[in-house]
């Protein structure tokens, strides 16, 4: 996602083609570079204090509530915190200089980081999933052992993200190019071969092609096949609750207080514990209904989460399979691939305001109390709201 890089690899192609696109082998700013530098500074801009005062906002509530979809939220922040953080401003220091200034280690270590910051952001979105999924159709379950697992599952994905991406380590390195002129770049072992004998084996080819596409699988299209599996579930458990008749339940339940306000105990009964009967039913009946009006709710917020995902990273994960199938058309376009690039980086953006939102929301929701230290129905099921929102 560098586009530095960009330069490097279109002026490694150039060679191989006998051309030279660049006026004497200077590495120049394009126009480009200035779009992406204001993009991308737009981003941290707005991005990072957002984030980092979502991540303050759900950090206090979690100290007085424990919430296992809170932990979650905030384990999603962190990884946009990282994007925006460390990604983002190595990001804009590359493009300004053109070349990488960082020393070996550090090419090493920033292309490590960068991968990992995009792997534990699926992960935790696959995590989320799958809280969502197993608290809708086993709440008591999750109840009982989520204080267990639901750190345990978190661990995971921190880990399965290190560990998927520690094939950075071997395929980027520096290299200093001495012609036309002396320049220093970050970049992968099949560019540097690229940049010195102009040409790539049959075998180097694939292995490129490999290592693009499972990077593609592991970050973006295994997790969102479990996403799609998972929210398809979700809303399938959700239209099912949604349509059941509680009106003709909570009538019945009615009917049946007044037969039993009206019959043998009507000498017993007094204005007053009839009053107090259809009082505790009214409040039912308005209990199931914010019940309902917040499963509603998460229907939006779930389709919002998962469809601001697809939108944002699928045009870049397009890329890989684009290299594969049409190298020609994709080397001729390298310039223009930042607008997808930086929609991902967007994601990380958005993400806080959803989120945000839902927390702020879903608090006011579950703080809110009947007079009298009665205990309303949404308070009593704060639990049973975590679970589908």
């Amino acid at each position: 996602m560098q586009n530095s890089r960009v330069h490097l690899i279109r002026r490694s192609f150039d060679r191989m083609n006998g051309s030279e696109t660049v006026d004497g082998g200077q590495l120049r700013h394009e126009t480009s570079d200035f779009i992406q530098i204001v993009l991308y500074s737009l981003c941290v801009l707005v991005g990072l204090p957002v984030n980092v005062s979502t991540f303050v906002y759900m950090v206090r509530r979690y100290r007085h509530a424990k919430s296992f979809l809170l932990l979650l939220h905030i384990n999603l922040n962190i990884s946009d915190i990282l994007v925006l953080g460390v990604h983002v401003p190595g990001l804009i220091g590359w493009l300004v200089t053109l070349q990488w200034e960082a020393g070996p280690i550090f090419c090493k270590v920033m292309r490590l980081l960068d991968g990992f910051v995009f792997a534990i952001s699926s992960n935790i979105m696959v995590c989320i999933a799958l809280y969502r999924l197993y608290a809708l159709r086993y709440p008591l379950w999750v109840a009982a052992v989520g204080h267990s697992r639901v750190p345990r599952m978190l661990l995971v994905a921190w880990l399965v993200a290190g560990l998927s991406v520690v094939s950075q380590l071997y395929v980027w390195r520096e290299v200093e190019f001495s012609e036309p002129q002396k320049v220093t770049q970050c970049v992968t072992l099949w560019t540097e071969k690229l940049w010195t004998t102009g040409q790539l084996s049959e075998s180097e080819k694939l292995w490129m092609n490999f290592y693009s596409i499972e990077n593609t699988v592991i970050l973006f299209y295994v997790p969102l096949s479990v996403l799609v599996v998972c929210y398809v579930l979700i809303l399938k458990d959700i239209y099912k609750t949604l349509n059941t008749d509680t009106d003709t339940s909570s009538a019945m339940y009615l009917s049946e207080v007044s037969k039993q306000s009206s019959g043998g105990k009507a000498g017993k009964s007094t204005k007053k514990e009839l009053e107090s009967c259809v009082t505790l039913t009214t409040r039912t009946i308005r209990g199931q209904d914010k019940f309902r009006r917040a499963k509603v709710r998460s229907l939006r917020i779930t389709l919002m989460l998962i469809l601001t995902y697809v939108v944002t990273w699928l045009p870049y994960n397009l890329l890989a399979w684009w290299m594969v199938l049409n190298f020609e058309s994709y080397k001729a376009n390298l310039d223009a691939n930042y607008i997808f690039t930086s929609l991902v980086v967007l994601n990380s953006v958005i993400n806080p305001f959803i989120y945000g939102r839902r927390s702020r929301s879903s608090s006011r929701a579950i703080s809110s109390r009947p007079p009298h230290g009665q205990k309303s129905f949404v308070g009593c099921c704060k639990d049973d709201l975590d679970s589908v929102t």
